[in-house]
């Protein structure tokens, strides 16, 4: 057997391994795939490529569903359709007992080299160090990071009615005024 003899053997045997255009009267071959139905996602039908266009166009996921099935298969979208059950006494409860200090790593070493001389505070600065929770620096930007921190944390629309967040936020303000003095 010569070459192209083998060739056609092996074009004839894998042409009837490929699907025909699922449209009718399509003699194509079916290379492009499409779930049959929306029910049935799994199972394709196979177009060539005019026709996966033209079915691509007309298909509707949703088609057949009214605004509040839709509504109800977005929502099981959005949790991968696993259920989900609501915070016990609201989102917000446990949130000022959270501590965590991220430090600028970036600028670490300058940090310590500023830090390393020898700079007295006031009893006053000392105090309002404490208050915004950050050792004494003179670097104006860890105090205003730890500030907008706080702030966020305390910040009376965040905490309705709360008078003890009411007081502590005054707090802030008032060490946050004392130390961005200390640059000038």
């Amino acid at each position: 057997m010569k070459d192209d003899d083998i060739n056609k053997v092996i074009d004839n045997k894998s042409s009837h391994f490929e699907n025909q255009c699922s449209k009718f009267n399509c003699k194509k071959t079916g290379k492009y795939r499409a779930p049959s139905s929306r029910e049935k996602i799994h199972d394709y039908l196979y177009f060539c490529l005019d026709h996966i266009r033209e079915y691509n166009k007309e298909w509707n996921y949703y088609e057949g569903l009214d605004n509040s099935e839709i509504e109800n298969e977005i929502r099981n979208a959005t949790t991968w359709e696993r259920p989900s059950w609501p915070t016990k006494k609201g989102l917000h409860r446990n949130w000022d007992k959270i501590n965590i200090n991220f430090e600028d790593f970036d600028n670490l070493n300058e940090q310590k080299r500023k830090q390393t001389f020898s700079q007295s505070f006031s009893i006053s600065e000392i105090k309002a160090f404490k208050i915004l929770q950050v050792s004494p620096t003179q670097n104006i930007d860890i105090i205003k990071k730890a500030y907008k921190k706080l702030v966020k944390k305390y910040h009376p629309d965040y905490n309705i009615g709360n008078k003890e967040y009411e007081n502590k936020i005054k707090l802030i303000n008032q060490a946050y005024n004392d130390l961005k003095e200390i640059n000038n």
